[in-house]
């Protein structure tokens, strides 16, 4: 099934695998491995699949007992929630990851 999508920018969020995976058979990775499989290159992208490794994981340690993080009825579980915004090298975007 062949499927077109346009827009000025698109943005493929299938996971750490899958994302290279659908890039590649779209056209859009390194040409030579594209064209030894029989796909026709639509943007030399040699970054695309290269250093492949799997999400990385951070270990986010609190103190959950401070007066910030309690409540009448227990602990407040927002002071659980954080969010880690990051730059990937060379890029051109403002927390990209």
């Amino acid at each position: 099934m062949t499927q077109h999508i346009y827009g000025k920018r698109i943005t493929v969020s299938a996971g750490a695998v899958a994302s290279p995976v659908i890039l590649t058979r779209s056209g859009i990775g390194l040409r030579a491995e594209l064209d030894r499989h029989g796909i026709r290159s639509v943007v030399d992208a040699p970054g695309v699949g290269a250093n492949l490794i799997d999400h990385p994981w951070v270990l986010l340690m609190a103190d959950l007992s401070s007066e910030a993080c309690r409540r009448s009825e227990g602990t407040n579980h927002s002071c659980l929630n954080a969010m880690l915004r990051y730059i990937a090298s060379g890029s051109k975007e403002f927390n990209d990851m």
